[in-house]
């Protein structure tokens, strides 16, 4: 089966949700983490998602949620302004979780 990857689309389609989501777990975390660093956050998570399509870095499942995991730490810590480990991790969780909610709505 042959794909093509128009990497501007999904590039602006990862920005976009992942901008979303950090302003949802920030506003559930109950944090004023603003705009602009839900941007950061959604930016290093969109060019994260655009670097893993373009390296050849293993096409397995394992490989695949290592990623996932990865770039959701990344945009957590970033985004959410996350400090100690337990807010890591409920900003990790309410990612997670909206991230499957969002996915059944849109």
């Amino acid at each position: 089966m042959y794909f093509e990857i128009f990497l501007d689309v999904l590039f602006l389609r990862n920005l976009l949700m992942d901008y979303l989501l950090l302003m949802a777990v920030n506003r559930l975390l109950g944090k004023r983490g603003g705009w602009l660093r839900s941007l950061m956050g959604s930016l290093l998570g969109a060019m994260g998602v655009c670097l893993w399509i373009l390296i050849p870095a293993g096409s397995g499942t394992g490989s695949a949620i290592l990623v996932q995991a990865v770039l959701s730490t990344i945009m957590v810590r970033v985004g959410c302004h996350a400090r100690t480990r337990r807010e890591l991790l409920g900003g990790l969780l309410l990612l997670w979780a909206a991230s499957v909610m969002a996915a059944g709505i849109w």
